[in-house]
């Protein structure tokens, strides 16, 4: 016999603000308790959102860093900025 159980798990965690997530597709800065700024830089479908801060705690489990979060913010925004011109 095989039985499916389903668990949440329900954690705390202390964050200095803003706060840095990331993943494959998307660099994260968490800017209140609520809101966080999102980067997609995934191929032909580069934005730059905001989105929810439990958006970025739940999808994006590596910490990310102010600079690395800058850089693909500006690389994302000179990606949009070339294809707003065409």
């Amino acid at each position: 016999m095989k039985i499916t159980i389903t668990k949440t798990v329900e954690e705390t965690h202390e964050l200095e603000l803003p706060a840095y997530r990331k993943n494959t597709c998307f660099y994260f800065k968490i800017i209140s308790e609520t809101q966080a700024i999102q980067v997609n830089f995934g191929k032909e479908m580069e934005s730059i959102t905001t989105t929810y801060a439990s958006v970025a705690l739940n999808s994006a489990s590596e910490v990310g860093n102010q600079e690395e979060f800058d850089a693909k913010f500006n690389q994302v925004l000179t990606i949009i900025m070339e294809k707003a011109s065409l």
